[in-house]
């Protein structure tokens, strides 16, 4: 992330708050997947960067000394969809996902939307085949999701689908909503929320310890 908001009085790196610090000292060996943009990149193409990023770190797993069967996944918004759709999709690789402020539970978004979104230019039936409804199962890895209660109804609204469905299905599944803050963790006087997003780690690193270090 290189933009920036303001943290009191101050002008804060935004990407420094989502940073590995927390996971790496814990003793985490993170993999930072990088996958192509848009609008060269559209989501079927973005999502199969995501399964190649999967199968390459488990035939890896011995050169980088880290176990194949305890492997976690977190995004955030996109990244937040794609989390959960490789949890979905690599669910016997896949042992535990985080998903911050997601979308992508149903693609039949606006036209005005997709307009704004390069990488949602495919064909509709591509994205109805790639929205979550219809990638989860009763075998999706155990997830969690946490969001803002300020944040925009396209990201409470689909994350609160997701939850539901995940329930319905009896997926390991538990939905956290953090109030007086929106999207990234940012409040509506444009600033950080340190408390939320301090909170949202607390959370992840219990998830990944209940299911990639206990069991």
């Amino acid at each position: 992330m290189l933009f920036q908001v303001t943290q009191g009085e101050k002008i804060v790196d935004l990407g420094l708050k989502f940073s590995f610090s927390q996971l790496l000292s814990n003793g985490f060996t993170v993999f930072d997947i990088r996958h192509g943009s848009g609008p060269r990149f559209t989501l079927d193409h973005i999502v199969e960067d995501c399964r190649s990023a999967v199968q390459f770190i488990k035939e890896k797993a011995e050169e980088y000394d880290i176990d194949p069967g305890r492997i976690g996944v977190w995004g955030m918004s996109a990244g937040g969809y794609l989390a959960a759709f490789v949890g979905a999709n690599f669910h016997s690789h896949v042992k535990a996902v985080v998903a911050y402020f997601p979308t992508g539970y149903n693609w039949n978004v606006e036209e005005e939307v997709r307009k704004t979104l390069p990488a949602l230019q495919v064909e509709q039936s591509v994205l109805e085949a790639l929205s979550l409804e219809v990638q989860i199962s009763e075998n999706t890895s155990p997830t969690l999701i946490i969001y803002g209660e300020e944040d925009a109804n396209f990201i409470t609204e689909q994350s609160d689908s997701l939850y539901a469905k995940m329930q319905e299905l009896g997926v390991e599944s538990k939905r956290i909503v953090i109030a007086e803050t929106g999207h990234l963790f940012i409040r509506k006087d444009n600033q950080y929320n340190v408390q939320a997003g301090e909170y949202a780690m607390t959370e992840l690193m219990h998830w990944f310890r209940k299911y990639l270090l206990d069991q």
